[in-house]
């Protein structure tokens, strides 16, 4: 069967991870085996998961009965979902390979760099499409061997051909691997999204919401790697930058980022959902079905259950967010009723806000302010009069007290 499976490849090849598998397949009959065993487990944990079906035809209709909110403030640390009107993501993290188990088979390897707004099942951008129908997706095609800089580079181009850009709000995701860095200190991933974020902050330094997701937790590609024999070879030509991936330099990008990009019209916050990820277990081993099939970039269900994680997350308080990602479904999460923004330090740590019940009543904040105010000065005032009252009061008792009792009267009689 080898044999007869070597001519479909050659003809057939997706880019450059296609090409390398494909060169692996063809010269390797052990590994051969073990990919297409894994491709086949693959496809039927898909199958077996019959409750997608009912989650991701309802996910985004339970988003639609999120209450609306109005408010009246503008700035980084109120930003409403609603508000965004310009979406955009990059990184290996941020596309999909398909899983055709019969093109597959035939040698068609996909290229994995399916963006989210392709795919039919739920994705950040069709959240953000439930609050404001006229979201702006901008999607940049990633080249071989483009990095990461260069496709921040690309989006901006995109976002700056937008009528009005600067006045919109736009949010940046960028969901980094180890494969959007070298293996090396200068160029790793968390180096390489720190220059991103920089290019940014100097050409869409106007409402631009950046969010991060940290990809030094290793976990899940680990697990990947033990669950399966084929994943371990696919992975093992990351060993270097893995090493070249440390917590230390994310930490330092984290306060890098703290101290120059932090300001009412731009911001970036860092989740640490993968800090601490794993693949979902089943019954009989790691769920393999989050992964593609090079196992380093995630499946179209994949995509889908990581960017419903981080939609959870940014909608938390800082103190909330999980630092331990697991492929599996979730509720969809309203905004907060006491703050319903994507959460900052800032508004995480104090959410001054009042709700606006009604739309008919604009003023109603001011309203409130006004009879809060017009009440305490009216209880001062009662309170000043109580006191000037109790007072004079108090000076006629003494006076009357003074040379009129009846000790007094007698000792004036007795000198007579």
């Amino acid at each position: 069967m080898f044999l007869i499976f070597l001519p479909f490849f050659f003809p057939l090849l997706n880019g450059e991870i296609a090409f390398r598998i494909n060169e692996k397949l063809s010269t390797d009959p052990e590994f051969f085996e073990q990919w297409k065993d894994l491709i086949s487990i693959q496809d039927r944990q898909m199958g077996d998961h019959n409750e997608d079906h009912f989650h991701f035809s309802s996910l985004l209709d339970q988003l639609r009965t999120c209450p609306s909110i109005r408010t009246l403030s503008d700035g980084v640390h109120n930003l409403r979902v609603n508000d965004v009107a310009i979406y955009a993501d990059l990184g290996h993290l941020s596309t999909y390979c398909n899983h055709n188990l019969t093109r597959l088979n035939n040698g068609d390897l996909d290229s994995c760099g399916h963006h989210s707004s392709s795919s039919s099942l739920p994705t950040l951008d069709k959240m953000f499409r439930v609050f404001n129908p006229n979201l702006t997706v901008i999607n940049v095609h990633r080249k071989n061997g483009e990095s990461f800089v260069n496709q921040v580079k690309a989006i901006t181009e995109r976002i700056q051909e937008i009528q009005g850009y600067e006045d919109k709000w736009k949010i940046i995701f960028m969901l980094p691997n180890i494969q959007d860095g070298e293996a090396s200190e200068t160029g790793q991933a968390a180096i390489e999204v720190l220059q991103g974020i920089e290019y940014l902050n100097d050409n869409l330094p106007k409402k631009t919401f950046i969010i991060v997701l940290k990809s030094s937790g290793k976990g899940i590609w680990k697990d990947a790697s033990h669950a399966h024999s084929a994943c371990l070879t696919l992975l093992d030509r990351w060993k270097k930058y893995v090493d070249h991936n440390s917590e230390e330099v994310w930490d330092q990008v984290n306060v890098i980022v703290e101290k120059n990009f932090q300001n009412q019209h731009f911001t970036v916050e860092i989740l640490p959902l993968l800090n601490e990820g794993a693949l979902a277990q089943l019954p009989n081993g790691s769920d393999l079905s989050s992964l593609g099939y090079d196992c380093a970039h995630w499946s179209e269900r994949g995509l889908s259950l990581l960017h419903e994680s981080i939609w959870t997350s940014m909608l938390s308080s800082l103190s909330m967010r999980s630092k331990e990602y697991r492929p599996v479904h979730f509720s969809p999460k309203c905004p907060e009723p006491r703050c319903p923004f994507v959460r900052t330090s800032s508004n995480s740590a104090v959410c001054l806000w009042s709700k606006i019940e009604d739309d008919q009543f604009p003023m109603a904040p001011q309203i409130i302010a006004v009879a809060i105010l017009s009440v305490s000065a009216l209880l001062c005032f009662v309170l000043v009069i109580f006191l000037c009252l109790r007072k004079d009061k108090g000076q006629l008792k003494k006076e009357k007290a003074f040379g009129s009792n009846f000790s007094s009267i007698k000792f004036i009689d007795d000198d007579a």
